[in-house]
């Protein structure tokens, strides 16, 4: 094929390329944001959590691999490193990644002064927004997600709502147990304000975004 069109090098893509990463927290956080950034850069999707052929989206997912994506990001996040006892506590490490995720994609305008072009990418509000969250999504992004708290949670409203029906229904104190002595129970993986829940979900409490399509 080179021959006939008159041409050098690998026809497809080009050669293999391979870099050593130090084990270090500073290198690959680095190098795990600049991959989960990719589909941001390319303008494919506009949150990295939307992006499922990633680790970071499959983390948020809740899929298959899930739980081999995150125990990755919590160890490349530095939390296990830090206390051990964080490896499972994906919500820790999610909101430390997250907040990692939006500041090193952050926008850039083009400047043709200069020749360079524009990175898309998240704007100062956008980070800033982020940061103020911990780290955590808001309630509107949550809601944005399949939300398993709203056919699992048993019973889901304000704390007063949740400990009078905990008092008054003797099935359900029967349903979690005699060593039970409360109903209400904090929501998991963003900030649902004063909203608590009955059954206290500790994994995939939200997988990633509804497809747009209607048919699916």
């Amino acid at each position: 094929m080179n021959k006939r069109l008159e041409r050098e090098g690998t026809l497809w893509q080009s050669r293999f390329k391979s870099v050593l990463v130090e084990g270090a927290e500073s290198a690959l956080q680095t190098v795990a944001a600049y991959i989960d950034l990719n589909p941001i850069r390319a303008g494919m999707v506009r949150t990295p959590e939307e992006y499922q052929w990633s680790g970071y989206g499959e983390a948020c997912g809740g899929g298959r691999g899930a739980a081999l994506a995150r125990a990755g990001l919590a160890r490349i996040s530095g939390v296990m490193q830090r206390d051990p006892g964080f490896a499972e506590d994906w919500e820790v490490a999610a909101a430390r990644y997250r907040t990692l995720l939006y500041e090193e994609g952050r926008e850039v305008a083009a400047d043709p002064q200069m020749n360079q072009s524009g990175r898309p990418g998240f704007s100062n509000e956008e980070i800033e927004a982020v940061h103020a969250m911990g780290g955590k999504m808001s309630l509107p992004e949550a809601l944005r997600h399949r939300v398993r708290y709203f056919c699992d949670g048993a019973v889901l409203g304000s704390e007063a709502f949740l400990e009078e029906v905990f008092a008054r229904e003797q099935l359900l104190r029967q349903r979690f147990g005699e060593k039970r002595k409360s109903g209400a129970r904090t929501m998991r993986g963003a900030d649902w304000g004063g909203l608590r829940v009955m059954r206290d979900l500790r994994k995939d409490v939200m997988s990633r975004q509804a497809s747009s399509d209607p048919r699916q």
